[in-house]
């Protein structure tokens, strides 16, 4: 994209991130109150975010584990992620498990892998983890335990999780969780997400925990978002100018 292009697309999106109803960047209730308003998801690919505005940070996928009995691996990001100096970052440790080896985690197992998840928070400019799990029924156990060791390793630092739409409405087993924002996904829920689209059901979240986040995509249509929210923002593929326009639009609603 032309420079001249790209420059008029960003002062776009800054103007977008400073107008509408929701100017603030804090979210309500905001158990991160460092991190702006938008924050961006940047997966496993190229991705180039430099020249972001005020009031737009980068949550970039730091390292995957892949779990399965009582060990695990983890292979670090190897996609360059490009960002201006002093961008808000977030670390996401995404966590995948394998359905034929059961979990069976004992607490020195957890206590090694929490602190081999924590130490993402070294990287430079990091101010917050973020965890990302879908974790099923018989796994909920561990991944409580393993939440509480995480955030005693990460002393000062914020503590984030993603959630399964599901989880903030009527299976609202996280409301106690050790955690400093909760952001549900509104995004590749299919029959669920209907719900959400509906005039009137802006407000099924349960729980003050799962008020002040939500992660949406750029694919698919953002629900009404009731109150002041912090947005994170998913992209199928690297982001560009425009996707990043089309995203401080729907952060601002």
């Amino acid at each position: 994209m032309p420079a001249h292009r790209r420059a008029l697309v960003l002062l776009a999106l800054g103007a977008a991130l400073a107008s509408g109803p929701h100017q603030p960047t804090r979210a309500a209730a905001d158990g991160i109150p460092d991190l702006p308003r938008l924050m961006v998801w940047a997966w496993e690919r190229p991705e180039d975010l430099r020249g972001l505005p005020d009031g737009a940070g980068v949550a970039f996928l730091a390292a995957t584990y892949q779990l399965g009995g009582a060990s695990f691996d983890r292979a670090l990001r190897h996609q360059p992620l490009r960002v201006d100096a002093g961008t808000p970052l977030v670390a996401v440790v995404r966590i995948e498990t394998d359905a034929a080896q059961p979990l069976t985690f004992d607490v020195k197992n957890i206590r090694t892998l929490a602190a081999d998840i924590a130490a993402r928070q070294h990287q430079p400019g990091v101010r917050t983890l973020q965890i990302d799990f879908d974790a099923t029924l018989s796994e909920r156990p561990f991944y409580r335990e393993l939440l509480g060791v995480v955030r005693a390793e990460l002393g000062d630092t914020p503590l984030s999780m993603t959630a399964l739409a599901s989880w903030c409405m009527d299976d609202n087993w996280i409301a106690d969780l050790p955690v400093d924002e909760i952001v549900p996904m509104l995004f590749r829920l299919g029959p669920v997400n209907v719900p959400f689209a509906e005039a009137g059901a802006r407000n099924r979240f349960r729980g003050a925990g799962c008020a002040a986040a939500v992660g949406v995509s750029t694919d698919e249509p953002t629900p009404p978002l009731a109150g002041r929210r912090r947005v994170y923002v998913f992209h199928p593929r690297s982001w560009t100018s425009d996707a990043l326009a089309h995203a401080a639009v729907e952060a601002a609603r």
